[in-house]
């Protein structure tokens, strides 16, 4: 690399170099006319770029992570290609230097809430680069700098994206040996190869080791795939045991084996609980009483009256009260861990009367937080605690309280989702109802009671659906009688003018089909249904539906499967979810 101090490179001057690596080096520059800017610049090795072609799609892949802004990313100021054929990147200096410097400094050891909270907000930001497509690749502690504040900052996710869609020939592929997941070694890198990266740099932090060490790359990737790391706890006995059960799943050997998301990662090192078991849908429910685990009951000291600011022991602080439901005794907040102030979850604050069974309300709530475990669909509990005591609250004494404490997750109702699209395409509507499938399927297997009404599901950013109104939630929403359809278990509570969403006309009874259908036609319209849709009636109301020829008759798939679920005669309905699934599939494959 040539030298760069004094080249100007348009309105800066390089002044000093910062470091050299694989892909090129960085340098420190100050704005010619502006007195105050100071910026680093990244030069690349002019070979990155072999053509015309190739500078052009950096230049493409440049533009599209400028527009990227998060508080824990690096932000790019500019992009360009400099006289000499070598591309640069104009970055924020982050003065703090990097996270190496901090663990080369055996000085100044990092304390465990400071590493949460480092590792917290990286995570941050890789789970925002991944809701974008993008994969880092390269994630190691160099990469992991600090401003002025001593906020981790993500750097150099750009490089190696924009390296890797370059298709340059480096062994291996973008990324440090030490650091790499298995499978990055055969060039198939993911978000949970970053997920994996972040595992070992979590194991450094809390170790002061890396997991492993070799003298060349093909045996450190040999080590990557087939050998295990020391037990975290065997280089620091102290280390609390649910972070090495988190370290240690993030940085499974398969894929499958580690958490869904970077997001998961980062609760699990936060929150002391049992870890979750993925539950399979093909399980029986006998089986699963036996093998599921879930979080424990603790008997705690906890305050019962509840405001934003206070501490709930060591780590959740009460930001706001997200909705009470007086008459039930039931109160939502929104909390966060204070070592990690990134972390947030949902709490659910719940009396229970002098009336009421206490141990057998205990029980259950026990029985089926082990059989909730850990299933995509369904947020995930985090820790469930209880506080005996005596006090009144809306001149009823009660006994006891419990504080759930689950997973917090950006996203819209079905409500809210119609009223901020009007309608949903018809793809994703289908594969909404799809999902919802599949988790009431779940339900009905692991035997826990749920509620379908338009703010029962979720749809996230992602478009994944999770299911709020279940199990113990369904108790403290609603007062509720369980019955059984064709071994299915659903709640007669009905959310105030969304009565459509139910039919009646078998003693008040609900049917599943009927309700799937409801919500299908509700996306597909943004208006209720009728009680007993017609031919004509959804291609009426949305005019975009795909239509098939087939022996002269037009026939639109998708009516003629609400028609079926929502049909007056039961009997006609579809017999089971599983039913329903294989149409929705065949619609979405016609």
């Amino acid at each position: 690399m040539m030298q760069r101090i004094g080249q100007v490179v348009g309105n800066y001057r390089v002044t000093e170099e910062i470091k050299t690596g694989t892909f090129g080096a960085v340098y420190k520059a100050e704005h010619t006319i502006l007195t105050n800017r100071t910026v680093a610049i990244k030069f690349l090795h002019a070979n990155y770029l072999h053509s015309q072609q190739d500078q052009a799609l950096f230049i493409q892949e440049a533009q599209l992570l400028e527009e990227l802004k998060h508080p824990f990313i690096l932000p790019i100021h500019d992009v360009g290609i400099f006289h000499d054929g070598c591309p640069y990147i104009i970055m924020k200096l982050a003065s703090k230097g990097s996270l190496r410097d901090r663990l080369n400094d055996k000085a100044h050891l990092l304390s465990e809430k400071e590493i949460l909270a480092i590792l917290s907000q990286i995570g941050e930001a890789l789970q925002y680069i991944h809701q974008q497509k993008i994969v880092h690749r390269d994630l190691k502690p160099d990469n992991i700098l600090f401003d002025e504040q001593g906020n981790a900052i993500l750097a150099d996710f750009g490089i190696a994206y924009m390296m890797a869609t370059l298709r340059t020939h480096m062994a291996g592929g973008p990324g440090t040996p030490a650091y790499m997941a298995p499978e990055q070694s055969q060039k198939q890198a993911s978000f949970k190869s970053d997920q994996y990266a972040l595992g070992c740099i979590a194991y450094e932090l809390f170790t002061g080791q890396r997991p492993f060490t070799a003298d060349n790359h093909i045996a450190m990737a040999y080590q990557h795939s087939q050998e295990k790391p020391t037990p975290p706890t065997v280089l620091k006995p102290n280390l609390s045991q649910h972070i090495e059960r988190a370290i240690l799943k993030a940085m499974a050997k398969q894929t499958d084996g580690r958490y869904s998301d970077v997001s998961a990662f980062i609760q699990a090192l936060s929150v002391p609980f049992l870890a979750p078991t993925v539950i399979s849908p093909t399980v029986s429910s006998t089986t699963l009483t036996s093998t599921v685990t879930g979080p424990t009951i603790e008997l705690v000291t906890w305050p019962t009256t509840l405001a934003p600011g206070m501490v709930l022991g060591e780590c959740f602080e009460i930001l706001e009260k997200i909705r009470e439901f007086k008459y039930d005794s039931h109160t939502i907040y929104r909390v966060r861990n204070i070592n990690m102030p990134s972390v947030e979850y949902i709490m659910d604050f719940v009396r229970v009367h002098e009336s009421n069974d206490l141990q057998g309300t205990e029980d259950k709530i026990r029985k089926e937080i082990q059989s909730l475990g850990y299933y995509p669909g369904i947020p995930r509990i985090i820790r469930v605690c209880k506080s005996r005591g005596d006090h009144i609250y809306w001149h009823n004494e009660f006994k006891c309280t419990f504080y759930v404490i689950r997973e917090l997750f950006e996203g819209l109702n079905l409500l809210e989702t119609i009223k901020n699209q009007n309608t949903c395409i018809e793809e994703l509507a289908i594969n909404i109802v799809l999902q919802c499938c599949d988790i009431l399927q779940h339900c009905n297997i692991i035997n826990i009671p749920f509620h379908i009404s338009p703010e029962s599901f979720t749809v996230t950013s992602e478009d994944k659906v999770k299911l709020l109104s279940h199990s113990i939630f369904i108790k403290w929403r609603y007062e509720f009688y369980p019955r059984t359809i064709r071994g299915l278990k659903y709640d007669l509570g009905v959310i105030s003018g969304c009565g459509w969403w139910y039919d009646y006309n078998i003693g008040g009874s609900t049917d599943i089909s009927y309700m799937l259908g409801a919500t299908l036609f509700f996306l597909l319209t943004g208006e209720e249904p009728d009680k007993n849709p017609q031919p004509g009636d959804l291609q009426s109301k949305n005019s975009n539906l795909r239509i098939i020829h087939s022996n002269n008759a037009t026939i639109c798939p998708v009516e003629q499967l609400v028609i079926k679920a929502m049909h007056q005669d039961r009997q006609r309905r579809f017999r089971n979810i599983q039913a329903m699934k294989n149409a929705l599939s065949y619609c979405l494959a016609n």
